[in-house]
């Protein structure tokens, strides 16, 4: 099984973007903070940007920057 950062880099790239609640629901990765900051750390520029749901909840959304 691939690692919780693997998963993470390999739907960044599909994707270009991730929030929490996908990582949690769709790569059952519950601490996905540490991984995005490992691909940081590796040289992948990832920006984080504050949203709000239709509910008014907050959330982050990590996106993979050309």
């Amino acid at each position: 099984m691939k690692s919780s950062k693997e998963r993470i880099l390999n739907y960044l790239l599909q994707h270009k973007q991730i929030s929490g609640l996908v990582a949690m629901l769709d790569l059952n990765i519950m601490e996905y903070r540490h991984p995005i900051m490992e691909l940081r750390k590796e040289g992948y520029k990832i920006s984080s940007t504050w949203k709000t749901s239709d509910s008014g909840r907050r959330y982050v959304l990590y996106k993979l920057e050309d």
